[in-house]
């Protein structure tokens, strides 16, 4: 692939194999799969994942208990703390509620497959084509795309968070009718296009 000039990064290619997709990419805090679509010639969809992290000292308990730097590493991980009277303090005490783990997936080019529910179940953020109005339902069978009623019907069989619909056919004029039909099956969807940006709130897990 050719670039102009030289760049200021190196760039690896990861090719997905259909039937063994595996991780493209992971290190400490994420993983990248290859998801295969069904399409006209081999195409792949893309579903991030971010790894469970170290959890976060409370600062106030470090001063109170006198914890030293191998405690600090126990507690990181999960683990309570023994004082020197044998008293266990419980680790949810020292540490603050963990970050919840956020996922994203990206479906470009693919017919209707109810099986990619099972995938994508609880991801946080789903980018699913959305080609064509339920009224071309037919051509989009043809051409191994999908509507936007199916691509909400991913979401929804998924329990995904929130869905993104793009991808539209020329055809509409106006991507509202999309947006709109989409929301009836999943509501909390919306329309985008190229140069959008969307982002997954940070959340702290709730121990309530």
């Amino acid at each position: 692939m050719p670039f102009f000039g030289p760049l200021p990064f190196e760039i690896s290619f990861h090719a997905p194999v259909p039937g063994n997709e595996g991780y493209l990419y992971e290190d400490d805090r994420i993983t990248v799969s290859a998801i295969p679509l069904k399409h006209r010639t081999p195409t792949f969809g893309f579903l991030f994942r971010e790894k469970k992290r170290l959890l976060n000292i409370n600062k106030e308990q470090i001063q109170e208990h006198g914890l030293g730097i191998a405690d600090l590493v126990k507690i990181k991980q999960g683990e309570d703390y023994i004082n020197g009277e044998g008293e266990v303090i419980p680790n949810s005490k020292l540490t603050l509620p963990p970050y919840r783990q956020r996922s994203y997936a990206y479906l470009s080019d693919t017919i209707f497959d109810p099986a990619l529910a099972n995938l994508l179940r609880g991801v946080d953020l789903l980018f699913h084509e959305a080609t064509f109005a339920g009224r071309d339902e037919k051509l989009a069978g043809l051409t191994m795309h999908s509507t936007a009623r199916q691509a909400a019907t991913i979401a929804q069989q998924a329990g995904v968070r929130k869905l993104l619909i793009g991808h539209f056919s020329s055809r509409y004029s106006d991507h509202g009718l999309l947006v709109e039909e989409a929301r009836m099956v999943f509501n909390n969807t919306e329309g985008v296009n190229d140069g959008d940006v969307h982002s997954i709130i940070q959340e702290r897990v709730s121990t309530e």
